[in-house]
């Protein structure tokens, strides 16, 4: 899988109180998400997805709402830096 790709769509496939959650891209990928990511969101909701490598594969960078996700160079993802 290519990463770096910004805007990826996907669902919120699984969100743990362990402190991580996944979601799961429309081409099939399985992404990491660390919980301050998905602060709010539940599984199942439509979002949109920045991928870059991470130590567990790929790893979510950034993760908007589809929603709000219009433009995204509007508004403030929720993303660590």
């Amino acid at each position: 899988m290519q990463t770096g790709k910004r805007g990826r769509p996907g669902k919120v496939g699984f969100v743990s109180h362990k402190g991580y959650g996944f979601v799961n891209l429309e081409d099939g990928t399985r992404v990491f998400a660390h919980a301050s990511l998905l602060n709010g969101m539940e599984s199942g909701q439509e979002v949109v997805v920045d991928v870059d490598d991470g130590h567990l594969g790929p790893t979510a960078s950034g993760i908007w709402l589809k929603v709000q996700a219009e433009d995204v160079s509007s508004g403030t993802p929720n993303s660590r830096a």
